[in-house]
């Protein structure tokens, strides 16, 4: 008779299956990635700088968003040159202009005249209009009975007085006397002028563009010595955006016209096509 022993019987693990309470320390593979880490960093810090670079080589050489040319004296020169800034009002030369005293003897005219007035107006305004107002006291019953010496003098002070008054008139629609709003409206007809095809285009494309131009050179000149004016700087980007954008469907119309127009305006083809970026560093 066999008796079955009542303690268990005891079974021994392999040392393989033993939980291990020590962990072996390798450097081999954390070196390996530390490595390739520093390697990703240095590459990718030295192509950040390559972008830098490049981008600051674009902004010393390339066109200006805003302005269409370098911000450069070589740029500078080369708006000066071009048809737009030729027929702009020299609003500098207007207020360096000495003023010219009134006088009795003559009606000195305007160099530039405001308000459109052309040659039909100033006839009538400087010459018609001083000759009829020296004679309108002329026709009177109490004139005709006047003995002619006094006529005589009565007629050369009516004439002294008309000079004075045209004198008068004459420093009115003086442009030198306007105001912004003033050489505004003498800037457009001029563009109109000189990019339309007749004195009321003011719907063709190279109009509106001459006329853009204008506006964002003198908001841009503007905002340059008001820096703090946020309001304007987002007007600013709109009107760069839509010069491209007439300028863009210009050249979908006729790239001749295109080509021709934006060495007119002062503009590099590179600052209105593809993507125009505004930044404001002043």
């Amino acid at each position: 008779m066999i008796i079955a022993s009542s303690s268990a019987s005891t079974h021994v693990l392999p040392q393989f299956l033993l939980p291990s309470f020590s962990a072996s320390f390798h450097t081999s593979q954390p070196a390996l990635i530390s490595v390739r880490n520093e390697a990703a960093r240095i590459r990718k810090k030295r192509n950040v700088e390559f972008r830098l670079q490049r981008k600051a080589a674009e902004a010393a050489h390339g066109p200006h968003p805003v302005l269409g040319l370098p911000d450069t004296p070589a740029g500078h020169a080369k708006w000066l040159a071009c048809d737009l800034a030729r027929i702009l009002v020299d609003e500098q030369a207007l207020e360096d202009a000495p003023v010219r005293p009134i006088s009795v003897e003559e009606i000195t005219l305007p160099d530039e005249y405001q308000f459109g007035i052309r040659g039909t107006d100033e006839r009538v305004l400087f010459e018609s209009l001083p000759h009829l107002t020296a004679q309108s006291g002329l026709l009177t019953r109490a004139f005709k009975d006047k003995p002619e010496q006094q006529k005589e003098e009565m007629l050369a002070d009516g004439i002294e007085w008309s000079h004075v008054q045209g004198n008068l008139l004459s420093r009115i629609v003086d442009l030198r006397n306007a105001n912004a709003g003033g050489i505004g409206f003498e800037n457009r007809r001029r563009c109109i002028r000189a990019f339309g095809t007749h004195d009321e285009d003011t719907g063709r494309p190279e109009v509106q563009a001459a006329i853009l131009t204008v506006r964002i050179r003198n908001m841009w000149k503007h905002l340059t010595t008001h820096k703090k004016d946020i309001h304007n700087r987002r007007s600013l980007k709109s009107m760069v955006h839509e010069r491209a954008k007439i300028l863009k469907y210009l050249e979908r119309l006729d790239p001749a016209r295109f080509d021709d127009l934006l060495p007119r305006l002062g503009l590099d083809p590179v600052a209105v096509q593809g993507e125009i970026i505004v930044k404001f560093k002043f």
